[in-house]
Parts: C-alpha cells; structure tokens; sequence
C-alpha cells in the first residue's frame, strides 16, 4: 500500500494517556477503511456473514506468523475491518500502537496538530505523546503546524528523502498500468493534466479507462471565499468532496511540507478529504493509486457530499504553489 500521513487535530490535550487513545482510534479507523488492502487473500471475502469472520481471521493469524505481527489483535483488527467497525480495545495501547503501525505500512507518517494556541503543560503533554507514538508505532510521528479543529484526514505521504524519483528510472512496462475498469475513455470534466508532469500524464492515461473518475477536474484553483488566498489542485472530485495532489521531490522539503500540511487542514477545515501521492508512486503502480483513489470517490458520492466551494479554471496551467 501507498504509505499515508495521518493528520490529527488534538484539541487542548491535558493527558499523554487521552491523546495517545484518540490517535489510535483515527488508526484503527483507517485500517478499517483501507481493508481488505493490508490483508492479502481478503479481496473476495464479502462480508461478515456465513464463514467470512472465520476466513479473516485465519487469513489475519497467517499473516502474523509470517511477518512479525501480533496474531490476536491482527485477528481481531480483520474481524472489525469486515464488520466496518473501529477494533474493540482490548489489548494494551503498546499492543495496538505496534500492531497498527505495521499494517499502517512503513513510510507512513503521523502529524498531530494543535487546535490553537497551547499553554507549556498542553504543549508538553503533546510533545510527550508526540515520542510516545513514535517509539510504539514505529512510524514517523511529528507535531504538524497549530490549526482550526477539523476532522483526522489520511493523506498519502512523501516518500522518504533517502529514495527520490529519478530520471533514470526508465518508462514503466504498460502491463503495470492495466486500468481497474475496461472501456472509456472518460475525459476529465474540466482542465488537464500538466504537460510538464510525467506523473500527472500517466495518472491521466489510467483515469480516463476508469467509469468512476468521469468527475475528475484537474488543474482548479479554489478559494474558500472571494477574499481568500486561492490554492491550486492538482486534481478534484467536486461531488465526493475529494481533492488529489501529486507531488515531486520538492515536497520533500521541511518548509514545503509544513505548507503542504497547513493547505490541507485549511481544505479538510472547508470539508474536503486531500490525498498525496509522489511521483513515484504514480511513475511506478498508477494503477494501485487509481484504486486507492477509487475508495474515496465512491465513497464520496455514495454519500451525496456536496461542496458549494469556489472552485475555478480560469487560470493558467502551472505548478506555482
């Protein structure tokens, strides 16, 4: 799976303990989400009914002897991903901070966000849970930028600085790019790609083979009201309240990704759910990015979420932000 950043807003935390819990609840919430992805052989399992609680736990127990999970809560994390419930808490905070970093993925990154200005004793406790998180998840854990209140978002994450795109990659065999749904072409309903993006074009050459991205618009400027500052988008679902960034090795950056992150608490704060994926990823397997994708827009749609946001084409295409 891609790896993701997790974005919490931590509102006025007080307790190391209370925080570390409310960020493992968003965990739990995601792995439900992302299932069947993490748990190889699921695919076809439809749902909780005859044999299917059995099957994923079967299926979870043989994935943790082979590969250093904790059987029981793996068992008990599939069970609640196939019912679409949160895990129950029954295992320590330890067991499940280890647990979920592993099927969280490496690379991922958690960003806990202040919900304002914090007093020393807040700003310590966060802190505090801050490296708790760390050395138990196993993950990257760091303190985001203060924001508004706004709902935990899962965002794709960079790619560590150790392996950046490289030209001498070479193009990718087509067999990789083999589009989740036949027949098409659906062309995006406004923009498009970059012409100067290898992964915006590949991304595009997967789309428009795929009924469900039909909405797609690329290339938008959005601003939440006429006096705010606008932001560019890669690519937007308007219906299913999605927006999709795309981003080379300059977001790498520290001082590009503290902006990257302060952009999408302010678009999570106006309602929008913002994924991020590198380059690479998209040079590499366009087609698993286009299913995670998937998820979401039909998710979306599937709940009638609809924005009234400003969202514009009427300015010239580019990559400044």
């Amino acid at each position: 799976m891609p790896p993701v950043v997790l974005t919490h807003a931590a509102t006025a935390p007080h307790r190391v303990g209370d925080l570390v819990a409310a960020v493992l609840r968003d965990m739990e919430d995601l792995a439900v989400r992302r299932f069947p992805q993490w748990l190889p052989g699921a695919e076809d399992i439809a749902g909780p009914g005859g044999a299917g609680v059995r099957a994923v736990r079967v299926l979870a127990v043989r994935l943790a002897a082979g590969d250093g999970h904790f059987g029981p809560f793996l068992a008990d994390l599939a069970e609640a991903a196939l019912r679409g419930r949160p895990c129950t808490a029954r295992f320590s905070a330890e067991v499940r901070a280890a647990g979920l970093g592993r099927v969280i993925g490496t690379g991922s990154t958690i960003a806990v966000a202040s919900c304002g200005e914090l007093s020393q004793g807040e700003a310590d406790v966060l802190s505090a849970a801050c490296q708790w998180l760390e050395r138990w998840t196993g993950l990257r854990v760091l303190r985001a930028p203060s924001a508004p209140a706004v709902t935990a978002a899962a965002l794709p994450a960079p790619a560590p600085p150790s392996a950046p795109p490289r030209a001498s990659d070479g193009p990718v065999p087509q067999d990789r790019l083999a589009p989740p749904d036949r027949g098409g072409p659906w062309e995006p309903r406004k923009g498009r790609p970059h012409h100067a993006s290898p992964a915006e074009q590949r991304m595009e050459s997967v789309l428009r083979r795929c009924e469900w991205a039909a909405g797609r618009e690329w290339n938008q400027v959005y601003a939440s009201h006429p006096l705010s500052n606008p932001i560019r988008v890669d690519l937007l679902w308007r219906e299913a309240r999605l927006i999709v960034e795309i981003d080379d090795d300059s977001h790498l950056r520290q001082e590009t990704f503290e902006s990257d992150r302060r952009r999408d608490v302010r678009l999570a704060r106006d309602g929008f759910v913002v994924l991020r994926f590198t380059s690479r990823a998209v040079l590499t397997d366009a087609q698993a990015v286009a299913r995670e994708i998937a998820a979401f827009v039909n998710e979306g749609v599937g709940n009638g979420t609809v924005g009234s946001a400003d969202l514009r084409d009427d300015r010239p295409h580019g990559r400044g932000r």
